[in-house]
C-alpha cells in the first residue's frame, strides 16, 4: 500500500510551522492513487487550520495519525475565525481515521460530511469546558459512520448527529464535559 508521509511534503511536527499545504498534498496524491493508500501523519505536533479533505477519491484512504494535530492558539488568525481540523466531504468512502489527537481546535474538532462507510477510532478531542461550538465530530448527510474507542471532552456536543445521517454506530466513547451524542 502506497503511503504518503505528511513531512514528505514539507510539514513540521514542531507545533509552529503550519502544516496544512502538507497535508493537502498528502491528501490529494493518495486520493488520486489506484491503489488503496495511506496518508501519514508521524509522530510530532502539527500546526493545522482549515483541512478539508474532498472526494471522491480513487480508492480507499488509510489516515494513520501518531501525531498530535492543533489549530493556531490566535482564534483571529483563522480564515472566518473557523478551525476545522479535519474535514471528510463530498462522496468519500471508506475512510479510515486512527489514532487522532486533536486539541483547543475553536470550532468542530471532526467533520464528516456527505459521506459513506467512514471509520473513526481510538481518537482523542480536548478542548476548553467553557468554549461554544466546540462539536468533537459533526456527522451530517452521511451513512455507514462508526466511531469507536476514545475520548472526546469539549465545550459543546461530543458527538452531533444532524440532518440525513443513517446507519451510525457509537461506542465506547468517553465523553464531557460537553453536550454528549444528540
Amino acid at each position: 500500500m502506497p503511503s504518503f508521509n505528511v513531512q514528505r511534503y514539507g510539514a513540521r511536527g514542531d507545533g509552529r510551522t503550519d502544516a496544512t499545504k502538507p497535508f493537502l498534498t498528502a491528501w490529494s496524491l493518495a486520493c488520486g492513487s489506484r491503489a488503496r493508500a495511506m496518508v501519514y501523519i508521524p509522530r510530532g505536533t502539527y500546526l493545522v487550520r482549515n483541512l478539508v479533505f474532498w472526494g471522491p477519491c480513487k480508492n480507499i484512504i488509510t489516515f494513520k495519525i501518531d501525531g498530535t494535530l492543533v489549530a493556531p492558539s490566535n482564534y483571529w488568525s483563522i480564515e472566518r475565525k473557523v478551525a476545522i481540523v479535519l474535514k471528510v466531504q463530498g462522496w468519500c468512502n471508506n475512510v479510515l481515521l486512527s489514532g487522532l489527537t486533536s486539541l483547543n481546535s475553536q470550532n468542530m474538532h471532526v467533520t464528516v460530511h456527505h459521506s459513506s462507510s467512514v471509520r473513526i477510532q481510538n481518537i482523542k478531542i480536548r478542548a476548553p469546558s467553557g468554549s461554544p461550538n466546540t462539536d468533537g465530530i459533526h456527522v451530517k448527510s452521511s451513512s455507514g459512520v462508526t466511531v469507536s474507542g476514545g475520548t472526546i471532552a469539549t465545550g459543546d456536543d461530543c458527538i452531533a448527529l444532524s440532518q440525513g445521517s443513517r446507519n451510525i454506530w457509537i461506542e465506547r466513547v468517553n465523553c464531557g464535559p460537553g453536550h454528549g451524542i444528540r
